[in-house]
C-alpha cells in the first residue's frame, strides 16, 4: 500500500502526523465513563496519541490550532455501514413505494439487486470512486472510525482508500451460505443453499491476513456472516472457531425483519438470536446489527452473552419502523450507533436516536444528548474493544472532532454538547484529526480532490442506475 492515488481527477496525500497542540473553549472528556466538560483547556497532540490535556495554554513557538468558541470532541465510531450502498442508493429507498413486507421487499426487491449490479458491471476504478465518496462522506459526518461490511472482492480496492484518505476503519467482508434468491408473491425470499465449504470464510482469512493491522494499526478486518437466514449452522460454528483462533470480532445482521425471524424459526426451530447462542456466535466480541425484532427475553440473552448491537435508526424510520435506542441501553446492553446504509451524517443519527427514544419512553430526559455521544464514543470503543479510542485522555489515540459554535444556530451556549446535538450538525465540524492527522480543517480536505470524487462517484452510480432501470429493478415509480 502507499500513501498517495493518481487518477482522473488528481492525487490524495495523507496528510503528516505534527506534534501539535487543540484549544478549545471545551473539551468534552470522561471520567469513570462520565462526561466532563471542560473549560479552556488544551489537548496536546504527538505522534498520533493524546499526551495531555490541561488549562495551560502552549509555550510559545508549538503549533496551536484555536478557534473561536469551539466544542473539541473525541473522535465517533460509527459501528455498521455499507458506505457504497450509501452513495449508489443515495435518495432510492426514501419515500419507495413497496407494498408489505416493506422492509424486506426493499432489501431484497431493490437493494440486493442494485448491490449485484454494482458488483459485477463496474471497473474496479469505478468502485473506487464510489468508495472514496462513501468515506469522505462519513468523515465530514464526524465518524473517525468505521466499521464498514461488504461483499467479497471489494477490498482489493476498499482498504487502499482507507489508507489514503486517512480513516480508522474495520471491514467485514460478508460470508454467506445462501448462493442465489428470489423473492415469492408473498416477499418471501427463496434462499438456493449451497452445500456448505469453506471458500468464502477462507477468501475472508485471506483479507484479515493481508490488511488486518496495516496502515499502523489504522485498518482493521472483522469476520461478517451476513445473517441468520442466509448462513447454515456449520457455516456460523466455523467462524466462531475462525475468530477465535485470529482473536478477532464479528458482526452479523441480527432480527432484521419479520421474515428473517419466520425463516430462521421455520428451518431452525429458533429465533435469530437463539440460533445465534446455540451455534456460540454471542458473546463480547460480537457486533449485532439492528436486532429489530428482539423479543425481551432475546435483550436478556444478549446482556448475559455481553453481546454488543449497532443501532441504526434512520434506516428503519424511513420505513415506519422505531428502532429505539433506549430499548437496548436500558436493558444493560452495550449499544453503539451505526448509519447502515442510508446516509453517513452521525449528528444526523444521534439526533434522530434521541427523539425517537423519547417518544418510545415519553420521557423528555431520556437518551440525553450526553448519552448519545457516550454510544457514539466510549460504547463504540467498547465493542471494538478499543480502549484507546472514543476518549480524550493521555494515551488515546489522537481522534478529535472540533465544532464551531460561533454561529447563530449555535448561540448563545449555555450547554455545547446540547446545543451541538440538537441544534447542530456535521456543517459545524471546522476540524478533524485522525491519527494525529489533520485530514479537515476550517472545514475543507486539502489533501482530497472532493469534487472530482463526486463527479466519478455520480457517473458511476448512474451507469448502474441507467442498466437498473432497462432491466426492471429500479422505476420511478417505485421510488
Amino acid at each position: 500500500m502507499n500513501n498517495s492515488a493518481t487518477g482522473a481527477g488528481g492525487s490524495v496525500g495523507l496528510p503528516p502526523k505534527k506534534k501539535m497542540a487543540i484549544r478549545g473553549s471545551w473539551v468534552l472528556t470522561w471520567q469513570d465513563d462520565r462526561p466532563a466538560l471542560l473549560r479552556d483547556h488544551t489537548v496536546y497532540v504527538d505522534d498520533g496519541v493524546i499526551t495531555g490535556v490541561t488549562p495551560d495554554r502552549p509555550a510559545a513557538g508549538e503549533e496551536v490550532i484555536e478557534y473561536e468558541e469551539s466544542l473539541v470532541l473525541p473522535g465517533m465510531i460509527n459501528l455498521h455501514s455499507h458506505i457504497i450502498n450509501g452513495a449508489m442508493f443515495r435518495g432510492i429507498p426514501d419515500d419507495a413505494r413497496f407494498e408489505d413486507p416493506w422492509m424486506q421487499r426493499l432489501i431484497y426487491q431493490l437493494l440486493m439487486p442494485l448491490g449485484q449490479l454494482t458488483h459485477k458491471t463496474l471497473a474496479k476504478h469505478e468502485v473506487r470512486d464510489l468508495v472514496m465518496l462513501g468515506m469522505l462522506d462519513v468523515m465530514r459526518g464526524g465518524s473517525t472510525t468505521l466499521v464498514d461490511q461488504w461483499h467479497l472482492g471489494q477490498e482489493a480496492v476498499y482498504f487502499d482508500v482507507a489508507e489514503e484518505l486517512g480513516i480508522r476503519t474495520y471491514g467485514a467482508p460478508s460470508v454467506l451460505s445462501a448462493a442465489n434468491f428470489e423473492i415469492g408473491d408473498d416477499g418471501m425470499p427463496r434462499f438456493d443453499f449451497k452445500p456448505h465449504d469453506s471458500s468464502m470464510l477462507d477468501r475472508a482469512v485471506g483479507v484479515y491476513r493481508a490488511h488486518h493491522g496495516g496502515a499502523d494499526g489504522r485498518l482493521g478486518v472483522i469476520f461478517g456472516p451476513h445473517a441468520p437466514d442466509t448462513c447454515v449452522p456449520e457455516l456460523l460454528r466455523a467462524v466462531r472457531e475462525t475468530a477465535n483462533a485470529h482473536d478477532a470480532l464479528i458482526t452479523i445482521h441480527l432480527s432484521q425483519t419479520p421474515e428473517e425471524v419466520a425463516a430462521v424459526e421455520g428451518r431452525y426451530g429458533k429465533n435469530p438470536v437463539q440460533y445465534l447462542e446455540s451455534v456460540g456466535l454471542l458473546g463480547p466480541d460480537l457486533i449485532a446489527a439492528h436486532c429489530v425484532h428482539a423479543t425481551d427475553d432475546d435483550l436478556v440473552t444478549l446482556r448475559r452473552t455481553d453481546t454488543a448491537i449497532a443501532n441504526c435508526v434512520i434506516s428503519f424510520a424511513r420505513g415506519g419502523i422505531n428502532v429505539p435506542l433506549s430499548r437496548y441501553s436500558g436493558a444493560g446492553i452495550r449499544t453503539g450507533i451505526g448509519t447502515d446504509s442510508h446516509g453517513m451524517n452521525l449528528i444526523s443519527e444521534l439526533r434522530t436516536a434521541g427523539w425517537f427514544s423519547k417518544l418510545h419512553e415519553k420521557c423528555a430526559y431520556i437518551a440525553s444528548a450526553y448519552d448519545l455521544v457516550r454510544a457514539a464514543t466510549l460504547v463504540g470503543a467498547s465493542a471494538l474493544r478499543r480502549p484507546d479510542l472514543g476518549r480524550i485522555a493521555a494515551g488515546a489515540k489522537a481522534d478529535l472532532i472540533v465544532a464551531s459554535l460561533a454561529r447563530p444556530h449555535l448561540q448563545p451556549v449555555w450547554d455545547p454538547v446540547k446545543n451541538l446535538i440538537w441544534k447542530g450538525s456535521s456543517a459545524d465540524f471546522t476540524l478533524i484529526m485522525i491519527d494525529g492527522r489533520v485530514i479537515m480543517r476550517d472545514g475543507m480536505c486539502p489533501h482530497i480532490p472532493e469534487r472530482d470524487i463526486m463527479r466519478r462517484a455520480s457517473a458511476a452510480a448512474a451507469k448502474v442506475w441507467t442498466l437498473a432501470e432497462e432491466r426492471g429493478v429500479l422505476s420511478r415509480s417505485i421510488t
